[in-house]
């Protein structure tokens, strides 16, 4: 027990998924201090890391580093749970900017027709980016304390493989050459990374295509201003480097997208009707 705190008891977080796959998730184990205040999760308990304070109304909820974009905190911040939400301000700005002439266009692709069938964009992506928008500012945390150990353990590999090569190389009296170049260095642990990620392939599993024009301007509307390969960049590097977690958010995606799209009834009336 931590001096001035008292402890809950053993924290309760279960992983969404453990590196040996679906299905074997077990469950943290460690000292636990903190409670979700989610009524729908079943008073779950958590311990240092496991958790996340939202700094809109000041309640603690889960929040892990492969479970970031469905914990707690993330419904509660998207769902309109919090009634100090962050993100709602910056959504009611985006509906102003939509609203103009000049962004007809962008306006029937988010409203009416993202994915060619009429239906309009799922709203977990301009929620994703309005989030991932407060990360880039400050406003949240944006590499959560959860993910840090995810991120130093990923560097130390990264920097005991340098070393293992650099002594093989003077073995072999060989150059040693620079090896940072082989790591993609862009911020895969940031949540505006995974977040931006995760709107990105929403679009992609929803409406067939990555639309990255679209999202581009979609994210300028926001307020983050990035060239249009920006998304592109931040989905290959996340690929190739934290799979799993690709995998996690691709498998969100495909759920979500199943939900919002219309194209099997509109495709059963049309034969059948």
């Amino acid at each position: 027990m931590q001096r001035g705190r008292e402890q809950l008891g053993i924290c309760e977080f279960e992983e969404s998924e453990s590196s040996y796959g679906a299905g074997d998730a077990l469950g943290c184990r460690a000292a636990a201090y903190f409670s979700c205040a989610s009524e729908d999760c079943g008073n779950i308990i958590l311990c240092e890391t496991h958790n996340e304070t939202c700094p809109a109304c000041g309640l603690t909820f889960c929040s892990s580093p492969n479970a970031r974009l469905h914990d707690c905190f993330y419904v509660h911040q998207t769902e309109g749970q919090c009634e100090n939400s962050l993100i709602a301000p910056l959504l009611a700005q985006l509906e102003q900017k939509l609203a103009l002439p000049s962004q007809e266009a962008l306006r029937e692709f988010i409203k009416s027709d993202g994915d060619g069938f009429g239906n309009p964009l799922p709203k977990e992506v301009p929620a994703d980016f309005a989030l991932a928008a407060l990360c880039l500012t400050g406003r949240i945390e944006n590499i959560p304390f959860s993910a840090r150990f995810e991120q130093e353990n990923a560097q130390r590999q990264r920097r005991t493989a340098r070393q293992r090569e650099a002594r093989a190389c003077h073995r072999l009296g060989l150059n040693i050459t620079a090896t940072r170049a082989r790591y993609n260095r862009v911020g895969l642990y940031k949540r505006s990374t995974v977040l931006i990620a995760s709107g990105a392939l929403i679009t992609c599993a929803f409406s067939g295509s990555p639309h990255y024009a679209q999202q581009s301007e979609l994210l300028r509307l926001i307020g983050i201003h990035k060239q249009e390969d920006y998304v592109r960049d931040r989905l290959s590097a996340l690929e190739n480097a934290r799979p799993q977690l690709y995998n996690l958010l691709l498998k969100r995606a495909e759920s979500i997208a199943q939900r919002d799209s219309g194209k099997a009834d509109t495709l059963e009336s049309a034969l059948f009707s």
